[in-house]
């Protein structure tokens, strides 16, 4: 089975902010499984390896038809008050569309950075949305059902955090448009990040343009943990993901990345979360599941508005 590396799969928002919500193979998708309640984001850092269970690999090339099971768990802690929660979604497109404007993709490390330009107006290129069935979930703290309505999947949330982190976490589909396929991903850690020092909800974050930012993390465990920093101006979106090995408990931002972000945004924005993901090509339909969890701070959760200096 052959496996892509997911560098630029994390920017979600992204592709919102080019005017378009298409995803890319083994990416993103509109419908991506986070929570609202925090505020964090849903960009994902998925890994290169894949736990899947033997699906093979029918594409000569890379796919322009996929998507994937996109399942959310959180439990963390805001004023003595505990927080636990999960959501499941899926998203799949028989075509992706064509980018609402010309983004621009540079790497440095284990950094990639995003830019796009804000679409003017228009949605000609809207991917097309395809079902593959019923997906159940299962090897977590309950079986979860995905059911879709039409090509659409209706979302599940429930208040019970959906794994503990390391247990084998099985999608499988029964079929439809797109191929039944089975995939399984060790549940990623509730990682604590201890720097930076984030502020109570509601608060803001300022990060230099001109310093590398230090980031560090306890309880790493499988997968990885992304960094995402965001910066918008009236006119161009810029997203930076930074993806280290859970296990190594720190990474590092560097000046040169920071950089790139906009000296004057209207908005910025960032979040640490961890995660883990299989994926597979199935009869030229790329597709994938990943697990995502968002990471905790002494105030509630690593994700906050920013201010760029």
């Amino acid at each position: 089975m052959r496996m892509f590396k997911l560098a630029t799969a994390t920017f979600v928002m992204t592709a919102a902010a080019c005017g378009s919500a298409t995803p890319v193979p083994f990416g993103g998708t509109t419908g991506d499984g986070g929570t609202t309640s925090d505020g964090g984001t849903t960009s994902d850092g998925g890994t290169t390896s894949d736990a899947g269970s033997g699906n093979g690999d029918a594409s000569a090339g890379a796919p322009s038809r996929g998507g994937g099971v996109y399942l959310t768990s959180y439990d963390y802690t805001v004023q003595n008050t505990p927080i636990q929660g999960m959501s499941a979604s899926a998203g799949f497109y028989s075509a992706y569309g064509a980018s609402g404007g010309a983004c621009t993709t540079s790497t440095t490390g284990a950094c990639t950075t995003i830019q796009c330009p804000l679409a003017s107006g228009g949605d000609a290129g809207a991917p097309k949305p395809a079902s593959g069935g019923t997906i159940n979930i299962t090897g977590g703290s309950r079986p979860v059902q995905v059911i879709a309505s039409g090509a659409d999947y209706v979302p599940v949330s429930a208040q019970q955090k959906l794994w503990l982190g390391g247990e084998m976490i099985e999608a499988k589909s029964v079929g439809g448009d797109v191929p039944a396929f089975d995939l399984k991903a060790a549940a990623p850690n509730y990682v604590t990040v201890t720097s930076p020092l984030f502020p109570a909800a509601g608060g803001k974050l300022t990060l230099s343009r001109t310093q590398p930012l230090a980031i560090a993390w306890t309880g790493g465990g499988a997968g990885q943990v992304t960094a995402t920093i965001s910066g918008v101006t009236a006119t161009t979106s810029t997203s930076i993901a930074c993806i280290f090995p859970a296990s190594a408990g720190s990474g590092s931002v560097p000046a040169s990345v920071m950089g790139g972000l906009p000296s004057q945004s209207t908005s910025a924005s960032i979040a640490i979360t961890a995660s883990n993901a299989a994926e597979a090509v199935v009869s030229g339909w790329a597709v994938r599941l990943n697990l995502l969890t968002l990471s905790k701070t002494a105030t509630g959760t690593a994700s906050a508005a920013a201010t760029l200096q």
